[in-house]
């Protein structure tokens, strides 16, 4: 499970090494989720598409210079909140990696 903060001027990074994981990507064995917030308003070399926060599901891809993950979830409020309303957390974020596994 990655958190990986691209609302900065490290969106690029960010992006570049989503898409170096994606090389590897989930397996039968384990399985990568990764919550990415990216810069709105601003092409960074992966499309515009990344204004806002998606949880993904990090599938295998060889491609390199798109991210081709499956969207678990998106929201355009960086502010995520949990299934009761509450801020969105570590603890949130393990829960959803487990759901995810089984």
């Amino acid at each position: 499970m990655l958190y990986m903060n691209g609302d900065n001027n490290l969106t690029h990074e960010v992006l570049y090494s989503l898409d170096m994981i994606e090389t590897v990507g989930s397996s039968d064995d384990i399985n990568i989720l990764a919550l990415v917030d990216g810069r709105p308003g601003v092409d960074h070399g992966y499309g515009n598409n990344w204004d806002g926060t998606k949880l993904l599901y990090i599938t295998r891809d060889t491609r390199i210079g798109e991210i081709n993950s499956l969207i678990e979830q998106y929201t355009r409020d960086v502010r995520l909140k949990d299934i009761h309303g509450h801020p969105y957390t570590c603890r949130y974020s393990a829960s959803m990696a487990i759901i995810r596994g089984n």
